[in-house]
């Protein structure tokens, strides 16, 4: 076998296997109650309130705030949380 013919199978290989850890988490996927507390932080911070879970109480309501303000990033652009979530997990899960 060639090694142009080795190389198309290698990527074809990485492309399948790549398609079918997405189908997998795409069918297993789904938020838990704890996401709600972040996303409800998320659109508080995203609507001017600040990083508070309750906009006059100053408690922290998140404990990755690395997810936090990637999740406001795309919510502040998209406005819509569940989706968004999703995807944005799906990206970071494939990548």
């Amino acid at each position: 076998m060639n090694q142009a013919r080795r190389n198309w199978w290698t990527r074809m290989s990485l492309v399948i296997m790549v398609m079918l850890y997405m189908v997998v988490v795409i069918r297993t996927a789904w938020l838990s109650d704890d996401v709600y507390i972040t996303l409800r932080t998320v659109d508080n911070f995203v609507n001017g309130y600040g990083l508070t879970w309750n906009p006059s109480e100053r408690v922290q309501g998140y404990t990755h705030p690395l997810w936090m303000f990637a999740l406001s990033l795309f919510y502040a652009v998209t406005g819509e949380a569940y989706f968004t979530t999703l995807l944005l997990a799906l990206s970071v899960s494939v990548g």
